[in-house]
């Protein structure tokens, strides 16, 4: 490979090599510029006010103009509050609001997936963000077992005036029972109901940190 092609493909390199490092380091490059963004501005500027000295460019400033003194009178008083604005605007600390970093943040609202409710643990999963009653299944709530539980309709404790088959959590593990007064429809309802109210009263955040 002679020479000119070399020098055409590293032409070619450079812009994807430097292209490539801005990609990589742009985390480090973002916090870099707005740190230093105002210095950078400054050095741009004089720089360029250096070059076009240089290249004759401000020639124009030199030359002699014939103003009436009341423009001067307006033009004086303004430019000085341009300039005293500028350097005030310039150097005037920010007033954002520190970030507080004394509370920390709530956990997400997705990481809370069991508790004890009713008397048994319950576990759960989120769909779309929302609650799958579908979902629940209760455990034993001894600390030897941790079983899941079974849930029951309960015959026994049936009668007319009640709406539904009563039902019960029975461990076939421990023998541990829990009976409810409703249906199991209605007991799942009621256990995601309670689950809503403590994500939205916050209660989760203590169960979850506690």
């Amino acid at each position: 490979m002679d020479t000119q092609k070399l020098q055409i493909l590293s032409w070619l390199l450079a812009p994807v090599t430097l292209a490539v490092t801005l990609i990589i380091h742009r985390n480090n490059l973002k916090m870099f510029l707005l740190k230093w963004w105002k210095a950078l501005a400054l050095f741009t500027f004089v720089t360029l006010l250096v070059a076009a000295y240089f290249n004759g460019r401000l020639a124009w400033l030199v030359r002699t103009v014939a103003l009436p003194i009341w423009v001067w009178l307006l033009l004086v008083p303004a430019a000085i509050v341009l300039v005293i604005s500028c350097l005030l605007a310039w150097c005037k600390p920010s007033t954002k609001e520190p970030l507080a970093t004394d509370e920390p943040l709530a956990p997400d609202p997705l990481r809370y997936t069991e508790a004890d409710i009713f008397g048994a643990r319950w576990h759960w999963r989120y769909i779309n963000r929302r609650i799958d009653n579908e979902s629940l299944a209760a455990f034993c709530p001894k600390s030897h077992c941790k079983n899941r539980l079974e849930l029951q309709d309960d015959c026994d404790r049936m009668d007319l005036e009640r709406h539904g088959i009563p039902v019960k959590l029975v461990c076939l593990h421990c023998g541990f029972c829990k009976p409810f007064d409703f249906a199991k429809h209605d007991l799942l309802n009621r256990v995601g109901q309670e689950i809503e109210r403590r994500l939205n009263t916050g209660e989760y955040v203590r169960e979850l940190t506690g």
